[in-house]
């Protein structure tokens, strides 16, 4: 129990300062390849991506793959930073898309059990709790909150194209936090010592 309350001190965001912008009509079209996804560098504080996907021609009906946009890109959390939140700002029209999380710097699109976190997403809000649960296409999940590696997200509607805005959160280890992680592990060092 000790252990997770300290754990909460370490995760307080230092800043919540608007950190990166992406806009997709401005910065350009993020990557529809699973193997190239568009590299995105976060910072700490609140990072917004903002796009548009899915299918270009919603409605017709196509034999083969139809024309859809995904929006697939990476970024890299360095030591010390973790991702604390994905806040879901804008989706419309709101409909079921896909969404899903992997480790490293590339996503399976046929294979759900590949990703770390992977879920149908409905409506604004919050939503890393969802998507770190087991996920109903075979993700196993992941603690919370995201920490250092690379990770690669995959966004896609295949029935509407949906305008869509995410902010996510990196935070970092505040110093005061630090000197109460420190205070507590010599603590319970010393309690391990006297029952030994």
């Amino acid at each position: 129990m000790r252990n997770k309350i300290y754990l909460a001190f370490i995760l307080l965001p230092a800043t919540q300062t608007l950190a990166l912008t992406w806009t997709e009509s401005v910065n350009g079209d993020l990557s529809d390849n699973a193997s190239a996804p568009t590299n995105i560098t976060f910072d700490v504080g609140v990072n917004t991506i903002s796009g548009r996907m899915g299918d270009d021609e919603p409605g017709v009906s196509l034999p083969s793959n139809p024309p859809l946009d995904r929006d697939i890109f990476t970024f890299t959390l360095a030591p010390q930073q973790f991702l604390t939140s994905i806040n879901v700002r804008t989706f419309e029209p709101r409909s079921r898309s896909f969404y899903a999380i992997a480790s490293g710097s590339s996503i399976s699109l046929d294979n759900g059990s590949l990703h770390m976190g992977n879920m149908l997403l409905s409506a604004t809000g919050e939503i890393l709790p969802t998507l770190s649960s087991p996920g109903e296409f075979g993700a196993l999940g992941f603690p919370t909150p995201l920490g250092a590696g690379t990770y690669t997200i995959w966004f896609q509607e295949a029935g509407n194209l949906v305008n869509y805005s995410f902010d996510y959160t990196v935070a970092v280890p505040e110093p005061q936090s630090l000197t109460v992680i420190a205070a507590g592990a010599l603590a319970l060092r010393r309690t391990r010592k006297l029952r030994a």
